[in-house]
């Protein structure tokens, strides 16, 4: 069992677009992959340990996620989505997909930063995924954000 889950909220208040998830643990290096596609105003939350874990992937304690969105998805506003980091404590079974049939005690929010071209670019973090190639896994969505 774990003692804290990650999810990721991503809200997408645009037209449909797609969005590209990397995850690196804590030494730098891309571990897994995924993307997921975003209705106009869509919400969908990922469940980031599930998601790893289920795809056979040990669950870093510490990490990065980075997310982008292809140079040619239609987006009317820079990056169209915005993108929070929910952090839940308390116990949960780490075959459970849903960590709200665990036993939450806390939860914490943060929304992520967006980083400045200036810092760092789509293309740029495209060449670090391509040149590590890290396996490309399913998302795992809780909280019934996933299509229906």
């Amino acid at each position: 069992w774990w003692q804290e889950v990650t999810s990721l909220m991503i809200m997408n208040p645009d037209l449909a677009t797609l969005v590209d998830v990397a995850f690196l643990d804590g030494n730098e290096q891309f571990i897994a992959r995924t993307q997921l596609e975003l209705s106009e105003d869509d919400l969908d939350e990922l469940n980031v340990c599930r998601t790893l874990e289920g795809a056979g992937i040990v669950t870093p304690s510490a990490g990065m996620i980075l997310l982008s969105s292809p140079p040619d998805t239609p987006i009317s506003v820079p990056h169209g989505y915005y993108a929070y980091v929910k952090n839940l404590l308390g116990k949960f079974f780490k075959n459970v997909d849903e960590p709200f049939e665990g036993r939450v005690s806390g939860v914490g929010k943060t929304e992520c930063r967006v980083v400045p071209p200036s810092v760092t670019t789509w293309q740029e973090i495209a060449a670090k995924v391509e040149q590590q190639n890290p396996p490309v896994v399913p998302p795992i969505l809780i909280e019934d954000t996933g299509d229906r």
